[in-house]
């Protein structure tokens, strides 16, 4: 089942702006770019508590 997260005036978090945020730190370490995904959720919920429990898998290679 796919979730996505709307804040107060339904502003969508949902996969495009994920993707979109992975890409953009891709370079980044693996922890580094969790947590930028996981800070603008916050930021887009703006105190609205999240839906669901978030899990984040990260593997990295080289």
């Amino acid at each position: 089942m796919r979730r996505i997260e709307f804040n107060s005036t339904e502003e969508e978090f949902g996969e495009e702006r994920l993707y979109s945020i992975l890409t953009d730190s891709k370079n980044l370490p693996i922890k580094t770019s969790i947590e930028n995904a996981l800070s603008s959720l916050d930021l887009i919920l703006n105190g609205i508590e999240k839906q669901d429990d978030i899990t984040v898998i990260g593997i990295g290679y080289k």
